[in-house]
């Protein structure tokens, strides 16, 4: 008669087998589940990154085109001799005509 040993250890290993297999692909999953999540939040800083440079050069487009507009502005009026670099006393702010 045989002993139950060799039987035993044969159905123990076949269960910490399984028993790893499974703690693997839990661990597996795990860890995507984990990444995944990372990944958004990354994903998520870096697109209002983004949208926050992209506002940065829209802005500084603009301020050049303003400022383009208003040199070419202050040409003409330098050309007709309606310039006026600097205004006297508040008729600037209480819309007083210059004397």
């Amino acid at each position: 008669m045989e002993t139950a040993r060799p039987a035993y250890k044969a159905f123990i290993d076949k269960q910490l087998k399984i028993r790893h297999e499974l703690w693997a692909n839990k661990k597996k999953e795990f860890i995507n589940k984990k990444m995944n999540i990372l990944k958004d939040i990354i994903l998520e800083a870096a697109k209002a990154e983004l949208f926050k440079e992209e506002n940065r050069i829209i802005l500084a487009r603009k301020a050049a085109e303003r400022k383009a507009r208003d040199d070419a502005i202050k040409q003409k009026e330098k050309e007709k001799g309606t310039f006026d670099s600097e205004p006297s006393g508040d008729s600037w702010s209480k819309g007083v005509a210059k004397p």
